[in-house]
């Protein structure tokens, strides 16, 4: 496990606007493929 924040990192996102716009960086492209993403209600 030592080597896991080397291999992906977590974005974490606060809110309904964030929710939206990383749907929408998934569904352009743009959403990088090693962040999780975390959105806090």
């Amino acid at each position: 496990m030592d080597v896991a924040p080397r291999l992906a990192a977590i974005d974490k996102r606060r809110g309904g606007e964030a929710a939206l716009g990383a749907y929408q960086d998934m569904l352009s492209g743009r959403a990088d493929p090693k962040a999780g993403i975390v959105v806090i209600p």
